[in-house]
């Protein structure tokens, strides 16, 4: 049941509130109350029979009448007219709620409004719940001359209490969405599993609209399909499936963030804006990868709340220093979270991640975690630049083509959904592979400099590991782990075990630890080694 209509039963089963009439009357023309001339006829029957029909001309939130007080019981023109106005907060927040949905939660304080025009809700920054209720209800009583600081102010807090939702907890109905695949179009809401239209409400609670309208049985867009297939080649349906992920507010089906790869003057920039505009910008955020793995940017994360996409192109080659936050972003999980002047809070992202770059970033996370996540498509087209290569594209034909692109990626997307998975051509698998490889720099000091047989129980010295890897490090300027502990997590996965042996590969026969199995074919430290 609605938050709202719960407590308006709830109250309407008091007997002091079934006199309550929460519907608005539509047909009254505001006035100035204050200027409504007083009762000719002053007998008590006639005001009556005055405060009735003046009654009628009013809201039912607003209360105004007259009052005779006569001074002198012998002097009939010693009667005083008392004109009475009083606002029933109770009547005008249902009233305003009737038209104005708004709510907030533990998990979203400052809360949301709804904008039945989008279909969609707009969440306040801080202290805007309060200057949007008062300046929307100080608006409206104006207009029947009133302007009364604890009119406004008591509304208000009637507003904000009414309004107070915990049924979600520490939670808010944004973050874990119990149908993700609707998205909000100006000709209405669609499904991404039905593929049907239909009518907006506010209890989607959708934060996302753009501003074109769509036809599920229109996804025809023969020209900006060409272009992602002269840019891109066979990895365009991994593209597209990606970018219809973009529009389901959820990364429960896949977890998973894309980078497109060039040397440059591919058009990947170009490529970028025209998504962003697909999306829409209002939608879309632009926090840097190496930004979002800084601990020390506490309010970068918060960015993405209520974002479909962050997308970022001309990625630069920082070192991402902690890909934590970024699993955490793709994981479906409640992250943490500050607004500057807010209190911290945590939500759930749903803002896909797309990044474009000429030079990727290193990273050290070589965990399965971090591995399966990443999609890179290696872009074909070579460099653009001082060339007519995009004469042969028609902009206009693209631009037109915008609703029906964004349909076809979803209908692709939906395909991916019922697969299990995202289209991985064999172009995308080894690029990705490639980045992965590129920051493996274990891996490349053991290719080069050592080898592996889990059936030897003879090992190498740690310290001597370590040493040389350190070494190996220094000499390439890799930052990466090189304690003895993290190379033993490294060296796990190669099923070498650290153990204290005195089996060793020449004289050193000491009982150390050692890493069994693995053999040092090479040193950067003992030239003799080498000889």
């Amino acid at each position: 049941m609605k938050h709202t209509d719960s407590l308006k039963e709830e109250l309407n089963k008091s007997p002091e509130f079934t006199q309550l009439k929460v519907i608005s009357k539509s047909t009254l023309e505001p006035f100035d109350v204050n200027k409504y001339p007083e009762p000719q006829d002053k007998t008590e029957k006639g005001i009556r029979a005055y405060n009735k029909q003046l009654a009628a001309k009013l809201p039912n939130w607003l209360r105004v009448w007259f009052q005779s007080e006569q001074k002198d019981e012998n002097d009939p023109k010693s009667v005083t007219i008392h004109r009475h106005i009083k606002v029933d907060f109770l009547a005008y927040g249902y009233h305003f709620m009737d038209k104005t949905r708004v709510e907030s939660f533990p998990g979203l304080s400052e809360g949301a409004i709804y904008e039945p025009s989008k279909g969609t809700w707009r969440t306040f920054g801080k202290g805007e719940f309060t200057k949007t209720t008062e300046s929307r209800t100080t608006k409206e009583m104006l207009k029947w001359g009133l302007y009364r600081e604890s009119d406004i102010t008591g509304a208000r807090r009637f507003l904000q209490r009414i309004s107070y939702n915990e049924e979600y907890g520490k939670r808010s109905p944004f973050d874990e969405n119990p149908h993700p695949e609707l998205v909000a179009f100006a000709n209405g809401t669609y499904s991404i599993l039905t593929n049907k239209m239909q009518e907006s409400s506010a209890d989607n609670y959708m934060l996302n609209a753009h501003e074109y309208a769509v036809d599920p049985d229109r996804d025809d867009c023969p020209e900006t399909e060409r272009l992602l297939a002269a840019m891109m080649g066979d990895a365009a349906i991994t593209f597209e499936e990606f970018i219809g992920y973009m529009f389901y507010r959820s990364y429960r089906p896949f977890q998973a963030f894309l980078w497109l790869y060039g040397t440059g003057g591919e058009g990947k920039s170009t490529l970028i804006r025209r998504i962003t505009n697909l999306i829409g910008r209002d939608n879309v955020s632009a926090s840097k990868p190496a930004d979002l793995a800084n601990g020390d940017r506490r309010f970068e994360t918060a960015n993405l709340y209520g974002k479909e996409a962050n997308i970022v192109a001309d990625v630069g080659s920082d070192y991402l220093k902690s890909t934590a936050a970024i699993k955490s972003l793709t994981g479906g999980d409640y992250i943490p979270a500050e607004f500057k002047g807010i209190q911290n809070f945590k939500f759930m992202n749903y803002a896909k991640l797309l990044f474009s770059a000429n030079e990727m970033p290193a990273f050290s996370d070589h965990s399965s975690g971090f591995a399966d996540r990443v999609i890179v498509i290696k872009m074909i087209n070579g460099d653009t630049r001082h060339t007519h290569w995009w004469d042969q594209f028609d902009d206009a034909k693209m631009d037109e083509e915008t609703p029906r692109f964004a349909m076809k990626c979803m209908h692709m997307f939906a395909k991916a959904l019922k697969s299990g998975g995202l289209t991985k051509p064999d172009s995308v698998v080894n690029a990705s592979q490639e980045w992965l490889d590129a920051n493996d720099h274990f891996k490349e000091f053991l290719d080069e400099y050592a080898s592996i047989d889990a059936k030897d129980d003879r090992g190498e010295a740690t310290t001597v590991v370590t040493a040389e890897y350190k070494r190996f490090c220094q000499m390439n300027n890799y930052t990466d782990r090189t304690s003895t502990q993290a190379i033993a997590k490294k060296l796990a996965a190669y099923h070498v075990s650290k153990d204290r042996s005195r089996r060793g590969f020449n004289s050193d026969g000491g009982n150390v630890q050692r890493f069994i199995g693995l053999h040092l074919t090479g040193s950067l430290i003992n030239d003799q080694f080498n000889e």
